[in-house]
């Protein structure tokens, strides 16, 4: 620091202060000589930033003796310690023999005036964005490493969280720390993401964003130059073994965070101090330059605020490997791997001030979401299936779940168990919502399940429905005769191996998993959300069909032989919904008939999941471990357990406890062994029940503990207890830990699958309402022929530019019982209306012109497909659009027809249709 002393008054030069750089060399009357402080850069550069104190009433000359390092708009001033700054003017900066000058006139009463090249963004702006944000669940702060000199560097996520999403996007900032509007552009971008606008809505369903904002966190915050520091700078060290932090930790979190789905890049920085335009730098090579052109044209369209952008000023050349532009274009599925030049002063003439950076920043979100939008890429959407530029990929819904947060129920519970046990009770503001309960991707272990209850039973909460059976009417239920009857094996089915005949077959059900996802999990879990919201809710024991999730609505479209599996539910559940029970009865003797009320299908489209999740290696203690915290939380999971073979034994009485004393005699499972296979909804446990698995009358190790499922066929069996089971915590367990306990034939008893446990997530699907739908009216006599997709375009356009194919019309049916019948079950040719959800397809902008489209295919010959309606429907009005020409025939063909969204209640104007 340097103090500069002025006859009797004094008044202070310094840049102790973050991102503070200059260099006093003298003072001449009311002229300071100062210039730039270079420090380890190669050659020359621009940046400075100093204070002046104690100069109240003064005018005074600063001379920069190293070249002119004064921008387009002279120095940026602060008169509140960097809180806002605003531009001197190069009216007030004259050209010298070895560089340039500026004078300023300091007001009476001034403590402290800030100078600058650029408008500084230091850390402490960072943490102010982040402080007004603190407490939205869709961003997440976190940490990349640690710098050189210690300090943290922040690794942001924003947007869609919890879950797999559609897209990913990298944004990195300060690769160069001088180069400081680029971060309030950033800042833009990450305001836009989480703002309550369409935009915001569509990231936060669609798009994760990982921000690094300071790539060189040291150089930001001690005020280096940053570019060209020697021996590289941190965006020249993606080649070889790095040697910042930073750009090393980047380059191994990134691929694996990545997961093939990475699309945008954008590095952010400012160029020279006099250069006038925003442009990108990108590459000459296809496909990325194409991609890039299509990217920059839509950005020039933008006209939020008063930057403008124009595609004429990018510059294009194939980026070095070393570069972090070249680094992103090799990572798979990029798209657009691009650097931005954000001008320090000017940008088309117009000011850049951080306001105004931020509102282009906002434009760049906005044009992220129209590119990701447009060219889609046949990528799947993790909300509503499939969305496409008609390519068909595999679609997967399942994200595994890695860790568990507390939510309001979940910390209730816990703190009961800590204040019970002496502990002091967890902050309140612990509690997440749902469904940020729930972690996927990269999280630090919470330890707020440090303590947890010993015992939690859901099936007491107002949100689980009453048991139920697929297998009998609940009238027989309590018939002295049921064991007796049910030795008939054509009262339920019979065996499918046996060589039966096929009306034995479609007798048997086979609906646990039916029951189990839709009719417990489903049921249950989405009534619970108003609980951990704090409502009041009515009990869910009270036998209103209207409350409860059908079975038989998902079972009878997709059942397979032994029925129908999670890989068919939580897809239907994620694209079509559920209608309740009172909507579509269970009726164990029609699994063929599909249901096509129109009513029902419309009012499924608002009761829909957003995704599935699983817990991994249930049969290890991190598995049963993760399993305890859901149900602490409050939620149904679905376990599979083969469905013979399981060894029983009943719960002793544990002496050192009267915990157990109410279940001491109940029957639970203690070994299983590989035969068939079964559904069941996980819906408590308990740490104090005993079972004495080796019989020798003593407590031994693993013996304790058992989890309680619901049960939806044969209540009668042995272990009833009023429709649920119990399995002991050791028949879970890959190899089981009591001693002298080691049977031959001993398997896990949730074995199947792959080890796996279900949870359902409804996320931004509760309280959905869907928007724009269609409806149309099929006549066809093989329902498994039948292909449907939706797409839209602009009005004019005779193909659509992005498709979605829901999953009961997408062709996955090659294993589907009844697949060769007609939409009702028969083998006669029937017609049948569906409705289908365009909302999501659309976007948010639904008042847009569209072009909305129906596709309908006919896989084979012989049985032709009829198309008898067409319509858009625009929910909450009377509008609708009709296509005229029905119906439209196809035999092994396709036929796409459209109607364009000029809603009238009058039919359309006549509609070209295209056949395949």
């Amino acid at each position: 620091m340097a103090v500069l002393v002025f006859g009797k008054s004094s008044f202070e030069i310094d840049a102790d202060y973050p991102g503070g750089n200059i260099v006093v060399e003298r003072i001449r009357g009311d002229t300071a000589y100062i210039h730039q402080d270079i420090r380890d850069t190669k050659g020359w550069w621009f940046y400075w930033n100093f204070r002046v104190r104690g100069a109240a009433g003064r005018t005074l000359v600063f001379r920069f003796t190293n070249r002119d390092p004064i921008g387009l708009r002279g120095p940026a001033v602060s008169t509140d310690a960097g809180a806002t700054w605003s531009w001197l003017g190069r009216k007030t900066v004259k050209k010298t023999d070895k560089g340039a000058s500026f004078i300023y006139t300091f007001p009476k009463g001034a403590k402290e005036i800030r100078f600058c090249f650029s408008i500084p963004y230091q850390l402490s702006d960072l943490q102010r964005f982040l402080k007004t944000h603190a407490k939205n669940p869709h961003l997440g702060v976190r940490e990349l490493c640690k710098s050189r000199k210690g300090r943290s560097v922040e690794r942001l996520h924003l947007g869609k969280l919890q879950g797999e999403p559609m897209y990913r996007v990298l944004l990195t900032c300060r690769h160069h720390s001088c180069e400081t509007t680029a971060s309030y552009c950033l800042e833009g971008i990450l305001k836009a993401i989480l703002a309550e606008t369409d935009d915001g809505q569509w990231f936060r369903r669609n798009v994760e964003v990982m921000a690094i904002p300071f790539m060189d966190k040291d150089g930001v915050e001690e005020g280096d130059q940053g570019k060209n520091r020697k021996p590289y700078d941190h965006n020249r060290d993606y080649a070889g073994k790095s040697i910042y932090p930073s750009v090393a930790a980047l380059r191994k979190f990134v691929p694996k965070w990545s997961n093939g789905k990475l699309r945008i890049s954008i590095d952010m920085h400012s160029p020279s101090y006099n250069d006038k335009n925003i442009f990108f730098f990108a590459g000459k090579a296809e496909p990325l330059h194409k991609n890039t052109l299509e990217f920059c044209h839509i950005l020039e369209q933008q006209k939020k605020g008063s930057l403008v952008y124009s595609a004429k000023n990018n510059k294009y050349s194939d980026p070095l490997p070393k570069m972090n532009r070249g680094w992103c274009s090799k990572l798979p599925g990029v798209l657009v791997p691009v650097t931005i030049e954000f001008p320090y002063a000017t940008a088309a003439g117009k000011a850049v001030t951080a306001d105004s950076a931020r509102a282009f920043g906002c434009n760049l979100a906005h044009t992220i979401r129209q590119y990701l939008e447009k060219t889609n890429s046949g990528i799947e959407s993790a909300t509503s299936g499939p969305v496409r530029d008609n390519k068909v990929k595999k679609q997967t819904v399942f994200q595994r779940i890695r860790a568990v947060r507390l939510n309001a129920l979940g910390l209730k519970r816990v703190n009961a168990e800590r204040i019970s046990r002496g502990k002091p009770f967890l902050d309140t503001q612990l509690a997440v919502s749902p469904p940020d309960d729930t972690v996927t991707g990269d999280i630090d272990a919470p330890s707020e399940f440090e303590i947890m209850p010993s015992q939690v039973d859901n099936s007491a909460l107002k949100s689980f429905p009453e048991i139920r059976s697929q297998n009998f009417p609940p009238k027989l239920l309590n018939d002295p005769n049921f064991i007796r009857k049910r030795r008939d094996r054509r009262l339920w089915g019979g065996d499918v191996s046996s060589g039966r005949d096929r009306k034995d077959r479609e007798h048997r059900t086979g609906a646990c998993q039916s029951f189990a996802i839709v009719y417990y999990q489903f049921t249950h879990n989405n009534r619970l959300l108003d609980i951990i919201d704090g409502k009041t809710v009515k009990d869910n024991k009270d036998n209103d069909d209207h409350t409860k999730y059908s079975p038989q609505w998902v079972h009878n479209f997709a059942s397979r032989r032994s029925g129908t599996m999670y890989t068919d539910i939580y897809p239907i559940l994620r694209d079509h919904g559920a209608a309740t029970w009172a909507q579509c009865p269970f009726e164990r003797d029609k699994p063929a008939e599909w249901n096509t009320d129109p009513d029902s299908w419309l009012s499924a489209l608002s009761h829909r999941i957003e995704q599935a999740e699983y817990i991994a290696d249930v049969d290890t203690e991190a598995g049963i471990r993760l399993i305890k915290q859901m149900l602490i939380n409050g939620y149904g999971i679905i376990i599979y357990t083969p469905s013979r073979g399981r060894l029983w034994m009943t719960f002793s009485d544990d002496p050192a406890t009267d915990a157990d004393d109410t279940l001491v005699c109940t029957k639970a499972v203690a070994m299983a062994s590989t035969r068939g296979g079964h559904a069941m909804c996980a819906i408590g446990y308990n740490d104090d029940v005993w079972t004495d698995i080796n019989q020798n009358g003593k407590v031994d190790n693993g013996e304790k503990g058992a989890f309680k499922v619901s049960e939806s066929s044969f209540v009668d069996r042995q272990g009833d207890n009023s429709g649920f089971r119990w399995f002991s915590y050791d028949s879970i367990r890959r190899r089981s830990s009591v001693p002298d306990w080691s049977p031959e034939k001993r398997k896990p008893a949730w074995n199947l699958f792959d080890h796996r446990a279900y949870h359902l997530v409804i996320g931004n699907r509760r309280h959905y309402q869907p928007k724009i739908i269609a409806r149309f009216t099929l006549h066809h006599k093989v329902r498994g022929q039948v292909k449907v997709a939706l797409g839209v375009s602009d009005v004019g356009q005779t193909e659509p530019t992005r498709t979605w194919q829901p999953h009961l019309f997408s062709g996955r049916n090659k294993t589907w019982y009844f697949k060769d019948r007609a939409f009702d079950g028969t083998s006669t040719a029937c017609e049948a209306t569906f409705v289908l959800d365009f909302t999501d397809l659309v976007g948010t902008d639904s008042e847009k012109p569209r072009r909305f489209y129906l596709i309908v295919e006919d896989t084979k010959n012989e049985n032709p497909l009829t198309l008898k309606d067409f319509r858009v429907i625009h929910l909450g009005t009377t509008k609708e659009a009709i296509y005229p020409d029905c119906p439209k025939t196809v035999d092994a063909g396709k036929v796409i027809v459209w109607v364009d969204s000029v809603f009238t209640t009058r039919r359309t104007a006549d509609r070209p249709m295209n056949t395949y």
